[in-house]
């Protein structure tokens, strides 16, 4: 679970990093309004982590950069993923949880089944934001359907994408949970 939110934050780091920072990043009514306009579904009654942006780097503040600048990358995730926002505030809330004084109550809370489909969300959205092809059995004779040409095996080639520093970077435990 930790590694899933903490791969998806370096993803948004990659992405935004060239992004100046303003003070609008911590404007939640904008962000939501940007968030919706986008394609995103935003419960305005339920308050969502990703809008709470503060000065730390972390991924509230990748991801507000790239709303904020209309990153292309959102508008494709938003369409296939209109809620992926609140599978973020899941993986925040199981990543808060690891990484603080709940590790035994958090992990009774984990369904396996839903992890392995946020770990699948998360690789897809990963390679739509890097724009990653994911690798496919073509020689094996086995065809991809169209729909599933970004996430076929859960297989990221983010050495391509990114460089060999950025990747040494991530966490082991990220870097593990990337190839599985």
């Amino acid at each position: 679970m930790q590694s899933l939110y903490d791969v998806i934050e370096k993803t948004f780091e990659y992405i935004s990093k060239d992004l100046m920072e303003t003070k609008d990043l911590k404007n939640r009514k904008l962000l939501i309004e940007l968030a919706k306009n986008i394609g995103f579904n935003v419960d305005e009654k339920e308050i969502l982590p990703i809008f709470k942006v503060h000065n730390q780097n972390n991924l509230q503040k990748y991801f507000s950069k790239s709303l904020f600048y209309k990153k292309d990358e959102l508008y494709e995730v938003a369409i296939k993923y209109p809620n992926a926002l609140f599978i973020l505030k899941i993986l925040f809330n199981f990543r808060n949880g690891l990484k603080h004084s709940q590790k035994e109550e958090i992990l009774k809370k984990i369904e396996i089944d839903k992890l392995f489909k946020y770990r699948n969300t998360i690789y897809d959205i990963i390679s739509i934001v890097l724009k990653v092809k994911q690798k496919n059995d073509k020689e094996n004779g086995l065809m991809v359907e169209e729909s599933d040409s970004y996430f076929n095996n859960a297989y990221l080639d983010l050495e391509n994408e990114l460089s060999i520093d950025t990747i040494k970077q991530l966490p082991q435990e990220v870097k593990d949970n990337l190839s599985i």
